[in-house]
Formats: C-alpha cells, structure tokens, sequence
C-alpha cells in the first residue's frame, strides 16, 4: 500500500473511531468489491484426447483472504480492508481456471470435482503469490506464481504427467481497488495462458 493510500486509511480509521464515540449509529464505510477475471484465452493449438477434472485451486497465506493484498517491503504485506473481492480468492482462481480451459480447447473436455464424469487427468493448481507490488510507487504491478501439476489416474495410483510452475507481472494501470483487482486477475490469466501454451506443445 502506498504512502497515501495509508494515510488515508489511517485518517479514515481515527475518524470513524473518533465519530463513533458520538454517534454509535454512525455506519462504517462500504467496501468495494471485485471479482478475478483472467481475461479471454485463444484457442490451443491442439486438443488432447485426454479430459481433465481440476480440482480446488489453492492460495498460499496471506493471498488467501478476501482483502486485496499489497507488497510494499521485502517482507511486508499489507491487507486492504475496503478493497475485497467478492468471494473468496480460491473460489473465483478455480472458477476462472475452468472457464479458461475450456475456451482454450486444449483438452478434450473440462470439468470440476462436482461434475459426476470420469476424468483421466486430475489438475492440482497452487498459488503461492498474488499481490500487488507497490514497492515502486511509480511503476506498481500485479504479481502471479502458480505451480500447475497434471496426473494421470492409472492402476489405483497417481503418475505425474507434467509439474510446472509459471509466474506474470502485470502493470497496473489504474491504482484504485478496480484497477489492482482487474491486474491480479490479468496476472493470473497470464499464468494459466502459459501452461494452455506448455501443455500443447508436448
């Protein structure tokens, strides 16, 4: 979060604190809420003869929360309590992950673990970092690492077909909720556009 982002959280926060003890009817300020939208995907290449069924996608801590999240040291973090997305983080990655894959064309059919058909690969996808990087308050982007393993289901085990870990930094055009919101979601499309390319290229 930068410098004034911070401070107006902070004057924001004493004023309600402060007003609260006038007025304990006094509504708090709403949050702004945004989805993860990956963007629009091309078509693969290829298609694979094998059908897919991806399960969860999971988020590394402290991604995996509702607040935006904003890098402003090497290890710094900071959690953006007006600024959330509108479900969970892991729902909406899955959620575009599917949708992806589906557009792209690259398997043969696509499904989550609610579907009742038979898969013959299973995608584990982990993400271990999205955020927004605002140690340049100049030049802040939006950061995505996420690690994409594919296994085949054969003989009552697991044999790993592809184990791959892809990363996108994204500029973030616009430094309000929506524009942060729309670069993480740009950068985690960008990740899943890269694994569409590897795996059809194999």
């Amino acid at each position: 979060m930068n410098y004034a982002r911070a401070l107006l959280s902070f004057l924001l926060g004493g004023a309600i604190a402060f007003g609260g003890g006038c007025n304990l009817n006094q509504p708090y300020p709403a949050k702004d809420t945004f989805v993860l939208r990956g963007g629009e995907i091309g078509r693969a290449p290829v298609t694979l003869s094998e059908t897919v069924r991806v399960e969860p996608v999971r988020i590394a801590p402290p991604f995996d929360g509702r607040s935006l999240v904003y890098r402003t040291g090497e290890v710094a973090f900071n959690r953006d309590y007006y600024n959330v997305f509108i479900a969970p983080p892991d729902e909406l990655a899955t959620a575009e992950l599917i949708r992806m894959l589906s557009d792209s064309g690259v398997f043969k059919r696509v499904s989550g673990v609610a579907s009742a058909s038979s898969a013959d690969v299973t995608l584990e996808c982990m993400v271990t970092d999205l955020y927004a990087d605002e140690r340049d308050a100049q030049k802040p982007v939006a950061v995505c690492i996420a690690k994409f393993r594919r296994l085949k289901n054969e003989g009552g085990g697991t044999a790993v077909l592809s184990d791959q870990t892809f990363d996108a930094t994204v500029p973030i055009t616009s430094n309000s909720g929506a524009g942060i919101a729309e670069a993480l979601g740009r950068a985690f499309g960008s990740t899943v556009q890269k694994f569409v390319g590897a795996t059809a290229t194999k």
